[in-house]
């Protein structure tokens, strides 16, 4: 728990598995059993279960020290690097189709 006051309650949850963590698409949602656990001091009443169940995005998870910035731009460059080559082997796989019969006749005149 990270922390408790008026406002609300923050939960920190870690991971002692790497294979549980998600990609930041996932959900989490965490339910108060017994609400009454959690009433105000003033004495009003504690939360419906409606208000003591809540659901929320997690956000993606990386490791100490990496930036999820520069790990994403690293990622959307190594992406188009690759699309780059994909596209730069099929026109050179169209060229070689297009002069096979030139490699052959080179290849038996040597």
């Amino acid at each position: 728990m990270k922390s408790w006051d008026e406002n609300g309650l923050d939960v920190q949850v870690q991971y002692t598995n790497p294979l549980q963590v998600g990609r930041g698409n996932d959900n989490i949602a965490t339910s108060l059993r017994n609400t009454a656990l959690f009433a105000p001091t003033s004495g009003a009443d504690p939360l419906t279960k409606e208000e003591a169940t809540n659901v929320a995005a997690a956000p993606p998870q990386v490791p100490k020290g990496v930036d999820e910035a520069e790990l994403a731009k690293d990622a959307s460059t190594a992406c188009k690097g690759l699309i780059a080559l994909i596209v730069g082997m099929f026109v050179i796989q169209l060229w070689v189709k297009g002069n096979f019969r030139d490699f052959w006749g080179l290849f038996f005149a040597l």
